[in-house]
């Protein structure tokens, strides 16, 4: 597991500079007051990362500008949180899942700045897609073709709503592209020929990336497709269940941004 942990310690670093930049910008727009207020729309995944940092810079922001920065946050899958911004919800600052959430505030005249430039390239954090298994892998679990077990019951996110169920379903298209799932010839057909297979075994799609892994969490399912640093913040929480990275999966890298009309 040490590409997992160097993993971690690269990501944590990317996440601790993103959000100085981030909030560092804010401030400057919104000028000098003894209290500000800061409003993060973000996907679920990363939710007890974001209230830690959060807590950490407001001490840190207060001790070197004098204001309070009061940070209100709001959670939804990636989708739903991306649309939410562009039907009117007044966050100042999204941290999303998808390039293409992100993508959309910009064709609605939200983000009017170049999002991608800067030392981080637009992107907060990093994972991989990983499958969390029950204790002690009874399905011997530990690539994508075991996923296709007869019986077997998968769970993932629903498309229509998660970033996280897209890269899902990306990361296992690519390694039957790539040539790396026996039985599944190398290209587009074999890779949607297995997803279709795969999609078969799946019983619950969630809105998000955290319902997928609560409903897993509650008994249901032998394995549930996430990002790796979901299946982690579960096992740190007292969950028993396993965390398997598949030989041939996908970096995932999670944009943030200004929303410059709502900072306006």
């Amino acid at each position: 597991m040490k590409h997992s942990v160097a993993r971690s310690i690269i990501k944590w670093g990317r996440y601790c500079l993103g959000m100085a930049l981030v909030f560092l910008a804010l401030a400057c727009n919104k000028g000098p007051a003894a209290q500000q207020t800061l409003i993060l729309g973000a996907y679920t995944a990363p939710r007890e990362a974001f209230r830690e940092i959060n807590e950490r810079f407001q001490e840190h922001w207060q001790g070197k500008t004098g204001q309070t920065l009061r940070i209100q946050e709001s959670y939804l899958s990636s989708g739903a949180q991306s649309r939410a911004v562009v039907d009117g919800f007044d966050a100042d600052v999204v941290a999303l899942s998808l390039d293409s959430d992100v993508d959309r505030l910009v064709q609605a005249n939200l983000i009017r700045h170049p999002w991608r430039q800067g030392p981080t390239g637009g992107y907060l954090t990093e994972s991989v897609v990983a499958f969390a298994v029950r204790p002690g892998n009874p399905k011997k679990i530990s690539d994508w073709a075991d996923l296709l077990q007869a019986e077997l019951k998968v769970l993932t996110p629903n498309p229509k709503t998660s970033g996280g169920a897209q890269w899902n379903i990306l990361a296992a298209y690519g390694a039957v592209l790539r040539g790396k799932v026996p039985g599944f010839p190398a290209g587009a057909e074999g890779a949607q020929a297995y997803l279709t297979k795969l999609l078969s075994q799946v019983v619950a799609m969630g809105k998000g990336a955290r319902e997928s892994i609560l409903t897993f969490e509650r008994g249901l399912g032998d394995v549930a497709l996430s990002y790796e640093n979901e299946i982690k913040q579960g096992q740190a929480s007292g969950q028993k269940y396993q965390l398997i990275v598949p030989a041939a999966t996908m970096l995932i890298q999670n944009p943030v941004a200004l929303v410059d009309r709502n900072v306006e």
